[in-house]
């Protein structure tokens, strides 16, 4: 048999194997993964909710705000959790952040990303999302810029991250106020 031939023939059974094992372990892990997913959702929405209770989510047709969860307490409509599309080092990030009916910021979390480790990854921290926390309200708004924080440093290093997070938060909080 020519050598050329005996390689491709025993390359294509090896991926062949590869692929129908990777096809295997995929379809025992996918269950466990959305599992561990919604779980995860409950456990944000839970933290983000600071008085009452989330609500169903509702799709909405917005590139930066894909989804919102109305918060109720006693009935009444408080505020809303959104969840937030932005954009940073490392490519599209996933937040999900809580708004009173002002466009107050309450609480925020960073859900999915990749950014830098040491950096960008920072801002997957609670106290990453204070400088951003109670602002939102019409006349203080979110920081967008450096130069609108109190310490310009403390976001040194990472500052598309910086501008990715407090963009959609900002986003959010418009969103919010606009009355949608």
């Amino acid at each position: 048999m020519n050598p050329i031939l005996d390689r491709t023939l025993r390359l294509a059974v090896i991926c062949s194997v590869a692929a129908l094992l990777l096809g295997f372990v995929n379809s025992l892990t996918a269950p466990q993964i959305e599992q561990h997913k919604k779980e995860e959702l409950q456990r944000a929405l839970n933290e983000l909710v600071v008085s009452g209770e989330a609500g169903e989510a509702e799709a909405l047709d917005n590139i930066l705000v894909s989804a919102r969860y109305p918060i109720t307490d006693g009935g009444d409509l408080t505020g809303y959790i959104l969840a937030l599309n932005g954009s940073g080092y490392g490519g599209e990030m996933k937040l999900l952040a809580s708004y009173s009916l002002d466009g107050t910021l309450l609480k925020a979390i960073l859900m999915e990303n990749n950014e830098t480790p040491g950096l960008g990854k920072k801002a997957e921290k609670s106290e990453y999302m204070d400088k951003f926390i109670g602002r939102g309200q019409e006349g203080n708004p979110i920081p967008t810029v450096k130069s609108m924080l109190e310490k310009p440093d403390a976001v040194g290093g990472s500052t598309i991250t910086f501008t990715g997070v407090s963009r959609a938060l900002a986003a959010g909080s418009d969103y919010i106020r606009e009355g949608n």
